[in-house]
């Protein structure tokens, strides 16, 4: 998961790991009333740069980084 962020994230860029948390992404298909729930590896860590917390969602079958969440 860690490798994956590393590779999405630019070059110039140094996060400070903090904290990694098993979770869930959900997803909802309001048409069918079906919601369906992946699990994802949450990671939050701090950007060097700014100092500003970021989340990312990896997901823990595949390794795919699902999302970048900045504070």
């Amino acid at each position: 998961a860690l490798n994956n962020i590393s590779d999405s994230i630019g070059e110039n860029s140094q996060y400070k790991v903090k904290e990694i948390e098993l979770g869930y992404s959900a997803t909802d298909d309001m048409e069918n009333n079906l919601i369906s729930a992946k699990p994802v590896w949450i990671i939050y860590a701090d950007n060097e740069s700014d100092t500003r917390e970021t989340r990312f969602y990896v997901d823990v079958r595949t390794g795919e980084v699902h999302a970048r969440v900045m504070e």
